[in-house]
């Protein structure tokens, strides 16, 4: 084999939560433990003194979850497995338990190796940097990752994946001067959380406003404005026992007919229309050439969110 298909054929390294997954798996099997044991969960607390790895791995121990219900990012997804048809290799790193992070291993096939946390160590930030650099080498590796947590692992790669990065990642990247493809499949935060929040549901509380009405005291100020406060605080007060139920009921409302729709059990997709979701690079970036490509995504992707288990 040539110099130069080694280099292609370097291992893509793939980062699970945020990355490859719309989520967070310490959440999801945190909300599971929930639902299974009201006993257990109140012990999160002190499993968490005793360190990361000891609180994921408690769970673990705990928790069964629907491997093929998870959010999955799809876009994504359809990527690594034309990466995998043509013969490159795959490697699922997860600060994840290693129990789920095998499951999802055996649930997609794609991946070759898992490396995950165990109950000794938690694979995250420099712990998975130097975990990757002893079995493949510096700069033996391309990774995909999206958070601050990746960029130690990122200063380590040949090349860098962003995808859905947090607030400030994508920059932050950039100016270590090995990106090659920014994936972008978040949609916009504004639409989802108005869904989530269930607004529409709002209308029912301006029946509060019948009495200043029907009492001609609709013009005066301070009766408006209490009417308005009343207005705001019940819609909250509802849509906070919406979004309650709704990460409650996360894990059966997946596989159900309508409300697999809902934004907290699986994230919405792109608008038809919308910019494509992955940007390659033609080169890898330079610290000179940051400022400009961050310029560049901001005109380009304007339904991207700018925000930042």
């Amino acid at each position: 084999m040539t110099s130069s298909q080694q280099q292609s054929n370097l291992p893509l390294v793939v980062d699970l939560d945020g990355t490859l997954l719309q989520g967070d798996l310490l959440a999801e099997s945190a909300l599971a433990l929930l639902k299974c044991s009201l006993l257990d969960f109140l012990k999160i607390l002190f499993w968490l003194l005793s360190g990361k790895s000891v609180l994921k791995a408690e769970i673990a121990k705990r928790v069964e979850l629907d491997i093929s219900s998870l959010p999955f990012n799809q876009e994504l997804l359809g990527r690594l497995r034309a990466e995998k048809a043509a013969g490159r290799p795959l490697v699922l790193a997860t600060a994840s338990h290693q129990k789920f992070a095998q499951q999802i291993q055996e649930h997609l096939q794609i991946f070759d190796t898992v490396l995950a946390t165990d109950s000794d160590r938690n694979l995250s930030a420099t712990a998975k940097r130097d975990a990757l650099v002893a079995q493949f080498g510096d700069k033996g590796f391309d990774y995909a990752g999206n958070s601050r947590d990746d960029l130690p692992v990122w200063q380590a790669c040949r090349h860098a994946w962003v995808v859905n990065p947090e607030a400030g990642v994508e920059s932050a990247a950039l100016q270590i001067g090995n990106v090659t493809e920014v994936v972008n499949t978040r949609p916009a935060p504004l639409t989802t959380w108005i869904k989530a929040l269930r607004m529409h549901q709002w209308m029912k509380n301006l029946l509060i406003f019948v009495p200043l009405l029907a009492s001609h005291q609709i013009a005066q100020p301070g009766q408006l404005v209490r009417g308005v406060i009343a207005f705001v605080a019940f819609g909250l007060c509802a849509s906070s026992v919406y979004l309650l139920n709704d990460l409650r009921e996360v894990t059966d409302d997946r596989p159900h007919h309508s409300k697999k729709t809902r934004p907290l059990a699986v994230p919405r997709p792109r608008p038809p229309g919308s910019p494509t979701p992955i940007r390659r690079l033609s080169s890898a970036t330079t610290p000179s050439t940051s400022t400009r490509s961050c310029a560049t995504t901001r005109r380009s992707e304007p339904g991207s969110p700018s925000r930042g288990s």
